[in-house]
């Protein structure tokens, strides 16, 4: 399996958009970007993090559970979420479709980070709007890209 592959679904797959650049750089991610990160993993948490710092983006808040993930959402309204499927209690696809279903959270974009691959975990995905969907282990490079068509 290709590393493209491994690291994200078809299902999800956007065309990618043309991005301003000057002398060759890309234009880099929104520096005011407010990320939640969600996963019952405290290092997941914080490499998740450590990659966004790198990428320029310093708003990142974590949450350990669903339950604490939407109490965050409603006070400090990111502007995306990556989220974990696989947790204790409430899981990821879970809390997607609690914020599919909240007035204030159906528009926040949600970034699916798991390791679940398998095609019926995708469709249910796509049934509660995920933007997009990251297969573990995150690597930085798929995470960059993901948020920039995001954000185009």
């Amino acid at each position: 399996m290709s590393e493209a592959a491994k690291n994200s679904v078809d299902g999800f797959h956007r065309q990618e958009s043309e991005h301003p650049s000057v002398a060759g750089e890309v234009a880099p991610l929104p520096l005011d970007l407010h990320v939640l990160i969600v996963d019952d993993s405290r290092v997941i948490r914080l490499m998740a993090k450590r990659h966004l710092q790198e990428f320029g983006i310093e708003k990142v808040d974590q949450a350990a559970n669903g339950n604490d993930a939407l109490e965050a959402m409603h006070q400090a309204k990111p502007d995306v979420v990556l989220l974990d499927w696989n947790m204790p209690g409430m899981s990821g696809l879970e809390v997607a479709q609690a914020m599919h279903q909240d007035k204030e959270l159906h528009q926040v974009p949600i970034l699916m980070v798991t390791a679940r691959n398998g095609r019926e975990d995708v469709m249910a995905a796509k049934e509660v709007d995920i933007f997009s969907y990251i297969v573990k282990p995150l690597n930085p490079q798929v995470l960059e890209k993901k948020l920039r068509q995001l954000c185009a």
